[in-house]
C-alpha cells in the first residue's frame, strides 16, 4: 500500500501523475475522501 510507504520514495520525485491536468473538482475529491479516512482513523485510536 502507498500510504505505508514513504511517498517520495514510492514514487521517486514527490509527485504522483501529471499535475498540470488536475482540476478543482479532483482535488475536492482528494481531499474529501483523505478527510474521511482521517475521521475513521481517529474514530479507532480513540475508541
Amino acid at each position: 500500500k502507498l500510504a505505508s510507504k514513504n511517498f517520495v520514495k514510492a514514487t521517486k520525485n514527490g509527485i504522483w501523475g501529471d499535475p498540470t491536468i488536475a482540476t478543482k473538482k479532483d482535488g475536492q475529491k482528494i481531499f474529501a475522501e483523505i478527510s474521511i479516512n482521517l475521521v475513521k482513523t481517529m474514530s479507532k485510536l480513540i475508541h
